[in-house]
Order: C-alpha cells, then sequence, then structure tokens
C-alpha cells in the first residue's frame, strides 16, 4: 500500500465504514475499526471519520464499544458540535447492566 497522509487515509478509511458491503461482514468491519485506531494511536489525525465511528459503535461487541469510546473520547474536543450528535447513542448505553461498558465515564 502506498503512503498516505492523514486526510487521505482519513478519506479512505471513511469510504470503507461506509460501504455496505463491508458492514455487512462483521469481520471486515471490525478490521477498518482497529485501522481507524490504530492510526489514531499513532498520531495521524482520523477526526474526518467521527460520524462513521458513532455509528459503529450501535453493537453488541464490548470490545468494539470501548475502542469506539476511547476515539470518541479522544476527538470530541476536536468536534464539539458532533460530540453532541453522539449523546442519544451514548444515552442508549446508559443502562446497559455490564459495569465493563461504562467504566470509561
Amino acid at each position: 500500500m502506498p503512503y498516505l497522509g492523514s486526510e487521505d487515509m482519513a478519506k479512505e478509511l471513511k469510504k470503507a465504514l461506509c460501504n455496505p458491503r463491508i458492514q455487512a461482514d462483521r469481520l471486515l468491519y471490525w478490521n477498518v475499526i482497529q485501522r481507524v485506531i490504530r492510526h489514531m494511536t499513532q498520531g495521524l489525525d482520523m477526526s474526518g471519520v467521527f460520524m462513521e465511528m458513532v455509528k459503529a459503535s450501535a453493537t453488541v461487541d464490548i470490545v468494539q464499544k470501548k475502542l469506539i469510546y476511547l476515539y470518541m473520547g479522544t476527538y470530541a474536543p476536536l468536534k464539539p458540535d458532533l460530540a453532541l450528535l453522539a449523546i442519544n447513542t451514548l444515552c442508549t448505553d446508559c443502562p446497559d447492566p455490564n459495569p465493563m461498558l461504562l467504566d470509561w465515564l
């Protein structure tokens, strides 16, 4: 794969997260989410995929949810207007009986 800057990488990952074929394959979708988190931890700006990551948090996979919450916590200060839109998503997880889900709050 050729080297891509953070802007190009974010566009590529955004396309992948929006792709219905990838969304239908849990393993492919999980791999794209991991790539977003990996690039974020390497210092690349992945704020361009904020809404797609919020949508990806609608899952029963606790590990995926926690990674996405890590992502949202990192980029919410940079995207406060979009972070407000994520509140409904977070509120749906609040009544969850699993204490591991919201231990990051």
